[in-house]
């Protein structure tokens, strides 16, 4: 008998935690759908090729994205980010991309 009490105050424990995270899903799922990014290209290098992004958030979250963004510590995974004049720009994580995917250019010139 107590073996079962103890078995019913466990699950409601994990369907009271299983309910919080739902509810942070949905939370977050909301703030995502009301924020929106905008992506302008800035100063374009034509010798290079090479130009800045400029990201502008927008909605309920900017604060919070923009200082997402401003505050990163985790940089250490992006391997290289960047943007042609007249394509949109690339970042990525991992290896840098050799060319060996037709629909990814390569990119191992821009270390």
């Amino acid at each position: 008998e107590d073996r079962y009490l103890d078995m019913s105050r466990e699950r409601e424990r994990i369907e009271a935690e299983h309910d919080h995270a739902k509810a942070e899903v949905e939370i977050a799922m909301k703030q995502r759908i009301g924020s929106k990014l905008e992506l302008k290209r800035g100063n374009v290098d034509e010798a290079s090729s090479k130009c800045t992004w400029i990201l502008n958030f927008h909605g309920i979250n900017k604060a919070r994205f923009e200082n997402l963004v401003a505050h990163k510590t985790d940089w250490n995974g992006i391997r290289l980010a960047v943007g042609w004049s007249g394509r949109p720009p690339h970042t990525c994580r991992g290896s840098v991309p050799d060319g060996s995917k037709p629909f990814i250019p390569d990119l191992r010139d821009f270390l």
